[in-house]
C-alpha cells in the first residue's frame, strides 16, 4: 500500500510538472530528471484532438501558476518595502529584500522553461500524422495566442525585476551614506563693517561663521524605485488577472478573450 500511495504520489507530481520533492521556498521548479515535462499525457505517441486540447491546457495552466507566484511575490515585496515610506517605525534592509526578489527572478525564469516546453510539446502535435490539418492549426493558433500573451506578461515581471533591483541598489547606498561619518559644515569668512579712513586693522584671523545658505533636498532615489516597482506590481497584476480569464474561457470564446489580456 505505501508503495502504491508513493507510485500516486510521484505520478501526480509529474502530471502537474512540478518537484513535489524540493524545498519549499516558493519557487516552483520543473522535473529535473530529463527536459522538463508538462504531464503524462507527452509520452503518448500519437495525439488526438482531445488529448491534444488537455495537454495544451495543462502546460499553459502550469505557465500561469508560475506568474501566479510572481503576482504573489510581488505584493509580498511591497508589503515589506512600505516600511521604506518617511515615518516608519523601522525600516527594512537591502538585506531581507534579497531573497523575495530572487525568488522573483527564479519564478519568471521557470516560467520562460515551460514556455519552451509547450513549443516543444505543438512540434509534436504537428508532427502527428493523425491530427487532421484543421485540427493542427487550431491548435496553432490558441499556442500562439497564449505564447504573446504569456511573453507579454513576462516582459512585465522582468521590467518589475529590474526596478526592484534597482531599488536594492540604492537602499544599500543610502545606508552606506548613512553610516559614513559627517563632515564639517562648510564656513565662510563673516562680512566686516567697513571702518573709516586710517583706523588701525585689527590682527589675528577673520571671524567664520556657518553657511546658512538654503540647498534644495535632494530627491530620494529609494522612493522613487518605490512609486516605480508599485506601479509594475499594478500593471503585471492587471496583465496576469487577463490571462488567467483568457486562458479559463471556453474555447470559442478565446480569441476576443486574447485580445483584451494583449490590450
Amino acid at each position: 500500500a505505501a508503495i502504491v500511495a508513493a507510485a500516486g504520489a510521484l505520478a501526480s507530481a509529474a502530471a502537474s510538472g512540478i518537484d513535489a520533492g524540493g524545498p519549499s521556498d516558493g519557487v516552483l521548479r520543473p522535473l529535473a530528471r530529463h527536459r522538463p515535462t508538462a504531464s503524462l499525457l507527452k509520452r503518448r505517441d500519437r495525439w488526438n484532438v482531445t488529448t491534444a486540447t488537455e495537454e495544451s491546457r495543462t502546460e499553459w495552466g502550469i505557465v500561469l501558476r508560475r506568474y501566479q507566484m510572481v503576482d504573489i511575490g510581488l505584493s509580498r515585496l511591497l508589503i515589506d518595502a512600505s516600511s521604506l515610506e518617511p515615518g516608519a517605525v523601522a525600516e527594512v534592509s537591502a538585506e531581507e529584500l534579497v531573497p523575495k526578489v530572487a525568488k522573483l527572478a527564479a519564478n519568471l525564469k521557470a516560467a520562460t522553461q515551460d514556455i519552451d516546453v509547450s513549443d516543444d510539446t505543438l512540434g509534436s502535435m504537428e508532427a502527428d500524422t493523425e491530427l487532421a490539418a484543421v485540427d493542427k492549426a487550431r491548435l496553432y493558433e490558441t499556442h500562439k495566442a497564449q505564447k504573446d500573451c504569456a511573453k507579454a506578461l513576462g516582459d512585465l515581471g522582468a521590467a518589475a525585476q529590474r526596478t526592484a533591483d534597482t531599488l536594492l541598489s540604492h537602499l544599500r547606498s543610502r545606508r552606506q551614506q548613512q553610516q559614513q561619518p559627517q563632515g564639517p559644515k562648510q564656513l565662510r569668512a563673516q562680512p566686516q563693517p567697513s571702518k573709516p579712513p586710517g583706523s588701525p586693522t585689527p590682527s589675528g584671523p577673520p571671524v567664520m561663521a556657518a553657511s546658512v545658505a538654503a540647498q534644495p533636498a535632494p530627491a530620494d532615489p529609494v522612493l522613487a524605485d518605490l512609486a516605480s516597482l508599485r506601479a509594475a506590481a499594478a500593471a503585471f497584476h492587471a496583465r496576469r488577472a487577463a490571462f488567467e480569464e483568457a486562458i479559463s474561457k471556453p474555447q470559442a470564446a478565446r480569441s476576443g478573450a486574447w485580445g483584451a489580456a494583449l490590450a
